[in-house]
């Protein structure tokens, strides 16, 4: 007996597998649409393609998520010449100040980078016609100069302005170390590798 149960099983799998498999998705797409009630009735397969639709739109979903939470950049724009020894005060007076806040502080120093000089240009428009450095911004709007800055932190509200930026994080590596590039010091600018800082601008042709 249970030799012929053997054979009818292997020879019904034979069979099944010899059917056309249109067939076979047309058979079972007519179960599926029978009502759940029924004892027939089979589970709709979730297919790799709707999956792959599911997984990217939680990616959208996630990626949505994470530019609305971005957060606030704080940018200074200063110099560390000291010809003007007020100006030169006033910047190293709000680096101090910002740097206090325990927040990621993006410095700018426009007498060591004239690409610097440029973006603040465009920034403050006409205003950048009246002078005067430092000029801080949250992100791309201005937030005010070293008077209006002292006057802030002096109220209060600079920490509060500044709660959705970055924090800064001590010790994150080789690199950083208390906050200070162990590399540069935080000037972020080094001496030219081949005139050793002798030359303002090195053209190979010349050399040449």
């Amino acid at each position: 007996m249970a030799d012929n149960e053997s054979s009818l099983h292997s020879n019904g799998t034979s069979i099944v597998s010899d059917f056309d498999p249109e067939v076979i998705n047309k058979f079972r797409k007519a179960l599926e649409e029978l009502p759940p009630t029924n004892s027939f009735y089979l589970k709709p397969l979730v297919s790799q393609d709707t999956k792959g639709l599911d997984d990217e739109s939680e990616s959208i979903t996630t990626e949505y998520k994470l530019v609305h939470h971005e957060k606030d950049k704080l940018v200074i724009y200063f110099t560390s010449l000291r010809g003007v020894r007020k100006t030169y005060e006033d910047c190293c007076h709000i680096r101090v100040i910002l740097k206090g806040l325990g927040v990621k502080v993006d410095e700018r120093d426009i007498s060591m980078h004239s690409g610097f000089k440029e973006e603040l240009k465009e920034l403050l428009g006409k205003e950048y016609a009246r002078g005067g450095l430092p000029r801080v911004f949250l992100g791309k709007k201005y937030t005010g100069g070293a008077d209006e800055i002292r006057k802030m932190n002096e109220d209060g509200k600079l920490e509060k302005l500044v709660e959705n930026c970055e924090r800064q994080k001590d010790g994150g590596g080789s690199v950083i170390e208390n906050g200070v590039c162990e590399a540069c010091g935080d000037i972020r600018f080094v001496p030219c590798e081949t005139c050793s800082g002798s030359c303002k601008i090195y053209c190979e042709a010349e050399v040449n």
